[in-house]
């Protein structure tokens, strides 16, 4: 992790670990593309592969469309996956990196965990942007 948007640092090292495994500049694009617009809900008009993840990080972490699929095929994933306190484990992994880099939590789910969870917290509005924005009106 580092003092870029979550996204965009995890986005960075599944790109290079891709390429040193071989895989294409076109493929791990793609995959940095994925990572890097999955909160966003631009993610669902761009390629499937984009999509689909944006689909199913959303599904994993609030639920999203999951009403489209059977209780029975829910509960066979939840059987084989079981979610091991999943909603709480995930809160505080992210309000751990928000901690330790404040400044990679600015515009996303991070920034809200972050503003609930962390003392201190208090990410630059883009409000303030503007009003500091060097231009004479």
């Amino acid at each position: 992790m580092g003092e870029r948007p979550f996204e965009i640092e995890g986005a960075g090292a599944a790109q290079k670990f891709l390429e040193r495994q071989g895989l294409s500049k076109v493929k791990s694009t793609i995959v940095w593309d994925g990572i890097a617009m999955h909160p966003l809900a631009i993610a669902s008009f761009k390629q499937p592969e984009i999509a689909l993840v944006s689909a199913g990080a959303g599904a994993d972490v609030v639920g999203s469309d999951l009403e489209k699929i059977p209780e029975s095929a829910k509960a066979a994933v939840v059987n084989a996956f079981p979610r091991l306190d999943f909603k709480h484990a995930f809160v505080k992994t992210c309000a751990g990196v928000v901690r330790q880099f404040p400044r990679g939590a600015s515009r996303s789910f991070m920034r809200d965990i972050g503003e609930r969870n962390v003392e201190q917290f208090h990410p630059t509005n883009i409000c303030d942007l503007i009003e500091g924005a060097p231009f004479k009106e």
